[in-house]
């Protein structure tokens, strides 16, 4: 189901997100000219190479303060130019006036294929390469050549499913659901993490933002995983119900971690809620997209300082939008439908 569709159901235009979705085509054109080959300044055509953007950008979420989060993803030999392609990209980005990635480290460089695969778990499953992988499936768009991220994304599901603790069946799918759970409290671990080691930096924005787009993104993995089980699976796609076959499932998750985070909810919202319950919780994400494209709103949250500013205004304000839309979370997952709230408690909680 697209936006429109959505949009349609409900009889409502939420300006804002329609405002970031257009912002968003804007900047993925931009982004694909540096890389076209014969006029662009980062030029990359390689079928072993991804440029891959994550965040807004890829969320389809694009507002005036929106940086460029991305990675070159390389899957094939290994090849000392492929740094010299990130480094040639990096300089093309900023030269056209997008902001870089943050500090982290996580974006901004290269991202081998192995890692994301077959580092699941254990020592070696480092939190960046974890938090990367999931981002991969959550939260990811490619820009200009695909067929790396296409291989790669197809196997990372194909490894959740094929080592899966079960003998495979039609359900949802632990071994990528763990992982998911893992995901999401490590975002919430880091967000204490950064406050401590940024001396509180831009705390505001960064809880706000969990409690929106990081939830959002979470809650979308949560319910796709979710309708993998047959109970919801024979609404969602009948004929895969039917199927025997691991990789019917994987190239149905595929095509689901393709769409943006609002669609999966919103769809969700259509499937499973009352419509007053879907319009009260897009309502409260319009706003949010609504006030984070404002400047001075933006500057605020970036200034606030913890503790004698938690009271501040604006913050509060973003903080009760937050708790209307944390509602209509637990509506959809734990209230409006019968079957949705057993696979829930059965498999969200323990």
């Amino acid at each position: 189901m697209t936006w429109d569709e959505i949009e349609k159901h409900f009889g409502q235009t939420w300006t804002a997100i329609r405002a970031a979705k257009d912002a968003t085509e804007a900047k993925l054109a931009q982004v694909r000219g540096l890389l076209d080959p014969k006029t662009g300044e980062g030029a990359i055509d390689s079928g072993d190479i991804s440029v891959v953007v994550f965040g807004s950008l890829a969320r389809n979420e694009w507002t005036s303060g929106s940086d460029l989060d991305w990675t070159l993803l390389v899957d094939g030999e290994a090849d000392h130019l492929h740094a010299i392609s990130a480094q040639k990209f990096r300089k093309s980005a900023s030269s056209a006036g997008f902001l870089d990635p943050g500090v982290s480290g996580m974006f901004g460089s290269l991202t081998i294929s192995h890692n994301l695969i077959h580092q699941i778990g254990g020592d070696d499953d480092s939190n960046q390469n974890s938090t990367r992988r999931m981002l991969m499936l959550l939260e990811s768009k490619p820009v200009g050549r695909t067929e790396a991220y296409d291989r790669v994304v197809a196997g990372i599901i194909r490894r959740y499913l094929d080592n899966d603790y079960r003998t495979f069946r039609m359900g949802v799918p632990h071994f990528l659901l763990n992982d998911l759970h893992r995901f999401w409290r490590t975002m919430c671990v880091d967000y204490a993490y950064k406050n401590r080691e940024r001396a509180g930096q831009k705390w505001a924005l960064r809880v706000i933002k969990l409690r929106f787009s990081r939830k959002l993104i979470f809650a979308a993995g949560l319910l796709t995983c979710l309708q993998c089980d047959p109970r919801l699976l024979s609404d969602v796609k009948p004929d895969l119900e039917r199927s025997e076959e691991v990789g019917d499932l994987a190239k149905y998750l595929q095509e689901e971690f393709s769409r943006s985070p609002l669609e999966v909810i919103g769809e969700g919202l259509i499937r499973y809620s009352p419509k007053e319950r879907g319009i009260a919780m897009l309502d409260a994400y319009d706003e949010f997209l609504q006030r984070l494209d404002q400047e001075e709103t933006r500057k605020t949250l970036e200034d606030l300082e913890p503790k004698s500013d938690e009271d501040h205004p604006t913050l509060k304000e973003l903080k009760n939008l937050g708790y209307n839309f944390q509602k209509g979370m637990v509506g959809l997952f734990f209230e409006d439908n019968n079957e949705l709230s057993h696979l829930i408690k059965n498999y969200g909680i323990f």
